[in-house]
């Protein structure tokens, strides 16, 4: 989950103290100056200075946001919407890591050898020895199979 954070500097033609107020939502939830559980706002600061707005943690999703400033006596400005109205404006994607085992096996009609030179990596896996499986994919070839995915994934956990 990620948590941005957006900085703008804030001005008040009559030199009163303002913030910086973003609106956050969900793309496809409709903006809405009623319901303020998607507000977040910076602190007062001086007119023209840099002011920042962190806003929580969001899910995995494809969001919009608007901003305006407010200043301390209430006196808003109108919303300005970032980018193109009614587009994605960002979008969260967690990059998470997957384990995958990937078993070699050989054509059916093929007897298995593990001790091949030319591929050594044909041994079902290291806890293994070298072995033939004259009987093509038996039940213990497959036994074996298992157990090398059991191997990586004790590894790999």
């Amino acid at each position: 989950m990620q948590a941005p954070s957006y900085k703008a500097t804030v001005t008040s033609s009559l030199g009163n103290q303002v913030k910086l107020q973003v609106e956050l939502r969900p793309y496809g939830s409709p903006f809405n100056d009623a319901e303020t559980a998607y507000l977040h706002e910076s602190a007062l600061v001086a007119s023209g200075t840099l002011s920042t707005v962190q806003s929580p943690t969001l899910a995995d999703d494809q969001y919009h946001w608007r901003a305006r400033v407010v200043d301390d006596r209430g006196n808003a400005s109108v919303w300005q919407e970032y980018g193109t109205t009614g587009n994605v404006d960002f979008a969260v994607s967690v990059v998470r890591t997957i384990r995958v085992a990937v078993i070699l096996s050989d054509l059916a009609d093929i007897v298995h050898n593990s001790s091949n030179v030319a591929f050594p990596s044909l041994a079902p896996c290291k806890l293994k020895p070298t072995e033939i499986y004259p009987d093509h994919f038996s039940k213990k070839y497959y036994e074996d199979i298992g157990s090398c995915v059991q191997d990586y994934y004790d590894e790999n956990s």
